[in-house]
């Protein structure tokens, strides 16, 4: 019985020496916080001195101030801080263990694919709320600058980045920020964690059998990443594409509105002449529509 609640205590803390690390790491993180604040203190206070110059008002406003800060200071380093050091409160993170994913469940194992679809539900979860920090972030500094796209240029990489990888891995119907409409992806919002392992099989194969396609992907990736260095922003490289019915080329709406770039397409012209005579002729007979969603592609090009 004592083995077994010293398991258990364990589990909830974790062994002793972890403990002692843990509570090391947390004390160095807590003097570094405060040697900052410290320091960022001492540089308002001088800069505020330098500032104050020579004008009797300021000087006086300036020690008025400082004497009025002195004591509480003094009592917080001295005594306050000393004493949460002593006598502070043990806390740990509680660790949740993973479940098993679902490509190691076994075949009709019902209750490994019902763990393992809830722990991709809080993933999911877990992501669109990283993914939606980052939205604000975005808007926040595009307010901050009055929607001066050029000085938002790392939070916006960072968003349109992360946002891809988000719809590349869950691939579900959601509303981009970037984009200003809803994303219709394959997978419904209300998707099956094996709906959701068979897509990423699938892709996962496509890349295989592509291989020239993704090692050309991969350069236009350090081609982009080496200008945006630079300071040249490509708004289109993450969202190239996007914004098209299929197979077609030119779309009135797919023009960015600040910076006025050409009409997206999904392939070059002279790489499939016959494309496009074939999607005027089908439009002429009313048998093609002039958006993605209005029609199924897959039966009109078997």
């Amino acid at each position: 019985m004592a083995e077994q609640q010293m398991q258990q205590q364990q589990m909830r803390t974790g062994p002793p020496a972890t403990m002692a690390e843990s509570a090391q790491e947390a004390m160095a993180d807590i003097l570094a916080v405060r040697k900052r604040e410290r320091e960022s203190w001492d540089a308002f206070w001088k800069l505020t001195k330098l500032e104050a110059g020579e004008n009797l008002f300021k000087l006086y406003r300036y020690y008025a101030w400082r004497v009025v800060d002195i004591v509480p200071t003094w009592v917080r380093e001295n005594i306050v801080e000393p004493l949460h050091d002593k006598f502070r409160w043990p806390y740990y993170h509680y660790k949740f263990p993973r479940i098993p994913s679902i490509d190691e469940c076994k075949v009709g194992d019902e209750a490994c694919r019902y763990e393992a679809n809830f722990q991709y539900m809080l993933d999911r979860l877990v992501d669109s709320n990283i993914l939606l920090i980052l939205q604000e972030n975005l808007q926040r500094c595009e307010k901050y600058y009055y929607g001066d796209y050029r000085r938002c240029i790392d939070a916006r990489d960072e968003y349109e980045e992360n946002e891809l990888n988000y719809f590349i891995k869950l691939n579900y119907s959601y509303f981009s920020f970037n984009l200003r409409f809803k994303i219709n992806g394959e997978l419904l919002s209300i998707t099956d964690v094996l709906q959701a392992y068979m897509k990423q099989k699938h892709r996962l194969i496509w890349e295989r059998r592509h291989p020239r396609i993704m090692e050309l992907r991969a350069k236009a990736y350090e081609k982009y990443k080496e200008n945006l260095a630079k300071g040249v922003y490509d708004d289109f490289f993450y969202n190239r594409g996007t914004i098209f019915s299929f197979r077609k080329y030119q779309t009135g709406w797919s023009r960015n509105i600040q910076q006025r770039k050409p009409a997206l397409s999904r392939d070059d012209i002279s790489q499939d002449p016959q494309r496009l005579k074939e999607e005027q002729d089908l439009r002429a007979q009313g048998k093609l529509a002039y958006r993605m969603d209005e029609y199924k592609f897959w039966e009109q090009y078997p």
